[in-house]
């Protein structure tokens, strides 16, 4: 009996370290593109100096608002996920496209960098990959599209000169008065 259980042990340490190894490598696959497409992006910016409202009034937007939206409704994602209650993480999923929309829609440009750009050609992606594992009601491979989400959100600091914003899954809900597990 004790042979059986190191048995086991043994072959689900070996499932679990070739399983870490497999999301480590998709997510070093899915960074490389990123940077790949934020090259692209940033060159492609250069070209057009003008201002794309053309003497129209242009209100400013306060990006750190929809910055610290798009935050909120990530931690009441994970939890959301984690717990399974896949109509709320939808939700919450939606708000972040909504949000994201928004500052694609707008024209967002901050110094020299087109947030407006960015956000498309790399978060709205990674958000897109996580609506299709919602539709799977998969834990594991919702926790994987929510860690590709982070690094792109993290990857989009690093090129506009952020990289102190560094977001990771959050460990405690930003709420505590919402119930994230289904009754």
């Amino acid at each position: 009996m004790k042979n059986a259980i190191v048995t086991i042990v043994f072959v689900l340490s070996i499932a679990l370290a070739g399983y870490s190894y497999y999301m480590s490598r998709t997510q070093q696959k899915e960074m490389k593109e990123l940077r790949a497409m934020l090259t692209e992006a940033s060159s492609g910016d250069e070209e057009s100096e003008s201002d794309p409202h053309d003497g129209e009034a242009h209100e400013h937007h306060e990006l750190v608002e929809s910055m610290g939206h798009m935050q909120r409704y990530m931690n009441k994602l994970w939890f959301a996920g984690e717990a399974e209650h896949w109509e709320l993480a939808d939700f919450y999923t939606h708000e972040l496209e909504e949000t994201m929309e928004e500052l694609i829609e707008g024209e967002i440009k901050e110094d020299e960098h087109n947030i407006s750009v960015l956000v498309e050609t790399m978060a709205l992606p990674s958000l897109e990959r996580l609506e299709e594992v919602l539709k799977t009601k998969d834990g594991r491979a919702f926790e994987g599209e929510y860690l590709g989400l982070v690094n792109a959100c993290n990857s989009c600091h690093q090129v506009t000169e952020h990289a102190f914003i560094h977001l990771q899954k959050p460990t405690t809900p930003a709420f505590t008065n919402q119930v994230y597990k289904l009754p």
